[in-house]
């Protein structure tokens, strides 16, 4: 499955979502937990940008 499917699959816009994702991914330091990355996976987030915010 790729990251646009992924997205659509769980009702997300994808071009939102792979946006939000790069920012999210962008401040994690280099050597990210497991659990932060987890978040950023499209069943985990919500449509918004304050939940972004939450886990960066």
């Amino acid at each position: 499955m790729t990251v646009v499917e992924a997205a659509k699959a769980n009702g997300l816009d994808p071009w939102d979502y792979i946006t939000q994702l790069l920012e999210i991914v962008s401040q994690l330091p280099t050597f990210a937990k497991t659990e932060s990355l987890e978040a950023c996976l499209p069943w985990n987030l919500e449509n918004n940008s304050s939940n972004a915010e939450s886990i960066a």
